[in-house]
């Protein structure tokens, strides 16, 4: 289960936009928005860039895409 929440936040604080990732992904922002919402499910590539994205480590890659529970 993914942690959008957490997700959204790993991005704030490399201060990465939804523009930004659309870019890299080679998408419309909107199909982004719908994403990062949950509307539309994370492809693997989707993941695979983000991560490279923020540059995160072994503990935020399962804290924010193999979580237990969401709040």
């Amino acid at each position: 289960m993914i942690d959008y929440d957490k997700l959204r936040g790993a991005l704030a604080e490399k201060r990465i936009t939804q523009a930004e990732i659309a870019t890299v992904l080679g998408c419309s922002r909107q199909a982004i928005s719908n994403k990062m919402t949950g509307k539309n499910s994370l492809t693997i590539r989707d993941a695979t860039a983000i991560v490279k994205l923020i540059e995160a480590d072994s503990d935020t890659i399962k804290d924010i895409f193999f979580a237990d529970s969401v709040k």
